[in-house]
């Protein structure tokens, strides 16, 4: 199992039909389960390769990480499904957007083989549309409408018009074929920002229509809440807003989001749209804002229960029952429905189940290898906290480590830990469009080991969005209310620390491409090509802290995730400029390349063999069995990478805001799926990582 693992909340509950796993998917889907969604596509993909809509929803999920041009090669599949029948405005539409994105990611043109491949995947989703396999329709509704949101995604992030144009003829198409009251809603929008107020309005009347049949029929069968409830309630808020009636959309909002329940990622997408309504001179209802607000994000940090005999006590176990009531009462407070952990006994634990008792998602990041986690951080408390435990892994949302090796007695690993925690949250909000909390139980004293309550703290920026229990308070309150005679507890043994103490570095494997197919006449020109290389790299700033090569392969290691990426991005465009500079016995040398970043804890020493910096373990090996998979002319990452990148470029942020400068990212990661690694290596998540545009977001293009 990879250092990324995933684990769905219930993963052995798989759709026994097509239908099913297709309907799974596109529920994860809208409830902006994004990453799972798109997993759950691949693996559909592999029990039902023929799935015209899993390939779609796969599709969608990745443009709606950003991954504009991995949206693109994963629907290609369909090619050898569908005879070609085009039209051009759908091969220029998407030749547009890929182009757009190739501009974001290489500041050049895409190469004419890229283009090429785009317009006959144009071609084929033409096909899609025109239901031409045989002569026969094949495509459904329910595609059709998966189809035309994924162009509306694509215009979003290209600011292409042709391709609003095209997602909105195939929603006119899927609300026509199916009576799909969403698919018309979305197709009035489209129309409406095309500047077509009169299709809108006469799009957004036949909607409503079929949306308000939909929401009796329910009503008559008993559904007044759920998920369907709100699509069908909350589309048709929107369409009675693009009418002028603003009080019945008002209306509809509340009972849609009174059917929903608790907040949920669902109102992100109708959020926007209603927002982009406004911007085009809908007038809403102030409300309708508060009604559709995300749900709020936390990650959580608290001090485990005391070990037995521990002097001077901090967190006795009897204090358990007035901790657990104070982060219930915080966590109603900040009204909060994602939240983010590690699972040691004590307050920890206490915030999980908490979260499970509000029915709130739950992901749980452990700092190593279980065994040895449930020795150091949960054993003590005796074998309740470990029922306790268990319990909360299996209802955990999602599961992942930031190391799956041992503990080694290595703190710095709890360190490792938190900027995982903080990575992955902020990563989750910025889909959700809002950043997270930390909430923190903390004594109050300061200075703490790597990792602990205090340290987090301290590396936590967004001050406005800390929140603190004193765990001094709460004991002191606990004391006063007669609390029960501490329960007798095993005193496990403590785990030795390892010497030398690992230490958490970002890793480079990099391969250039075209190497192997050099004769022996052209590597003269090679080697004149890798010095002019090796002089451009230490010309320019960050150097890594260690780089050695052999053959084709490059190895690089630094201490920070935001120097190497910028690292990688110079690599790359040496590498594809100066392989057309230096020419071999047949002409240009022509060479690519790819990259792979990895970030984990690892053993510093020196090569034995030369004297030079030099670094070892397993998660070299990791960062190495990314990088055959890695797309020529791309760089992936794992999780662990970017998740310490934003972690890092987050706390940039706030340190510009805070002096009143501009902050430009160094990265866009967009998220490809999990990936299984070379030589049976295990799977990984894996993202796309590409240079950022200083000038504007991709979502205000």
């Amino acid at each position: 199992m990879s250092g990324g693992k995933i684990l769905d909340a219930s993963p052995d509950a798989e759709p026994l039909t097509l239908a099913a796993w297709e309907d799974r998917t596109a529920a994860l889907l809208e409830a902006g389960q994004i990453f799972l969604a798109q997993d759950w596509a691949e693996r559909g993909l592999a029990r039902f390769p023929g799935s015209h809509r899993l390939v779609v929803l796969r599709g969608l999920a990745l443009i709606r990480t950003g991954a504009v041009t991995e949206a693109v090669a994963t629907l290609r599949p369909l090619l050898s499904s569908f005879d070609s029948s085009p039209k051009r405005d759908a091969a220029t539409a998407l030749a547009r957007a890929v182009a757009a994105v190739g501009r974001l990611a290489d500041r050049a043109e895409p190469p004419e083989e890229l283009l090429d491949s785009v317009v006959q995947l144009s071609q084929a989703l033409e096909a899609v549309r025109s239901s031409s396999l045989g002569g026969e329709a094949v495509i459904d509704p329910a595609t059709l409408l998966a189809l035309g949101d994924l162009h509306l995604e694509a215009w979003q992030r290209t600011g292409d018009r042709t391709q609003l144009r095209v997602g909105g003829e195939l929603l006119v198409e899927a609300f026509e074929k199916g009576g799909d009251g969403r698919a018309g809603v979305n197709a009035a929008v489209a129309a409406r920002l095309l500047g077509e107020p009169d299709r809108a309005a006469a799009l957004a009347q036949a909607a409503a229509a079929a949306l308000a049949a939909s929401v009796a029929r329910m009503a008559e069968e008993g559904h007044a809440s759920g998920p369907g409830t709100f699509d069908v309630r909350s589309a048709l808020g929107v369409a009675l807003l693009m009418l002028g009636e603003q009080e019945p959309a008002l209306a509809e909002f509340t009972a849609a989001c009174k059917a929903l329940g608790r907040r949920s990622s669902k109102v992100v997408p109708v959020l926007r749209q209603v927002r982009r309504l406004q911007a085009d001179g809908v007038k809403v209802p102030r409300e309708v804002a508060a009604l559709l607000k995300p749900p709020g994000v936390v990650v959580f940090t608290g001090h485990m229960l005391d070990r037995p005999g521990a002097e001077p006590a901090r967190f006795p176990d009897w204090a358990e029952p007035a901790l657990r009531a104070a982060i219930a009462r915080r966590l109603e407070a900040m009204d909060v429905q994602i939240g983010y952990s590690g699972a040691a006994c004590g307050a920890e634990l206490l915030f999980v189940e908490a979260m499970l008792e509000r029915d709130a998602e739950v992901n749980i990041v452990l700092p190593f290898a279980r065994d040895d986690y449930v020795r150091a951080c949960v054993a003590h408390g005796g074998p309740r906290w470990e029922r306790r435990f268990n319990n909360a892994l299996r209802l955990a949302d999602h599961v992942s480590y930031a190391t799956e090796e041992e503990f080694l007695g290595h703190e710095m690993l709890f360190r490792f830990q938190n900027q995982m925690l903080h990575g992955l949250a902020t990563l989750r909000s910025q889909f959700l469009e809002t950043a997270p909390y930390l909430l923190a139980v903390w004594d109050m004293q300061e200075g703490s080991l790597a990792g602990g309550a205090a340290d987090f703290i301290d590396q936590w920026a967004d001050i406005a969005r800390l929140q603190i229990i004193d765990l001094d308070e709460v004991v002191s309150e606990a004391v006063a209310s007669e609390a029960p005679p501490a329960a007798a507890r095993p005193v496990p043994p403590p785990i030795p620390s390892l010497e030398p103490e690992r230490a958490l570095r970002c890793m480079l494997f990099a391969d250039i491409v075209g190497y192997s197919k050099l004769g022996e006449g052209s590597i003269p020109a090679y080697m004149a090509f890798t010095e002019k290389l090796a002089a451009e790299l230490k010309a320019r700033a960050p150097a890594p802290e260690m780089i050695n090569t052999w053959g084709d392969a490059i190895f690089a290691v630094m201490p920070r995730a935001s120097d190497l990426v910028r690292f990688a991005f110079q690599l790359k465009d040496l590498v594809r400029g100066l392989g057309r500079e230096f020419r071999g016995e047949a002409g240009p040398l022509n060479l690519n390349i790819r990259i792979s970043l990895h970030a984990g804890p690892v053993f510093a020493g020196r090569d034995p063999f030369n004297d030079k910096p030099n670094f070892f373990g397993a998660h070299i090996n990791r960062a190495a069995r990314l990088e055959p998979v890695t797309v020529p002319g791309h760089i992936y990452a794992t999780q662990q990478f970017v998740a310490l990148l934003t972690t890092e470029e987050s706390q940039s942020r706030h340190e510009a805001e805070d002096q009143d400068q501009e902050f430009h990212p160094a990265a866009i990661a967009e998220y490809v799926g999990v990936m299984s690694l070379a030589k049976n290596f295990g799977k990984q998540p894996v993202y796309h990582v590409r240079a950022a545009e200083p000038a504007r977001e991709l979502a205000e293009a």
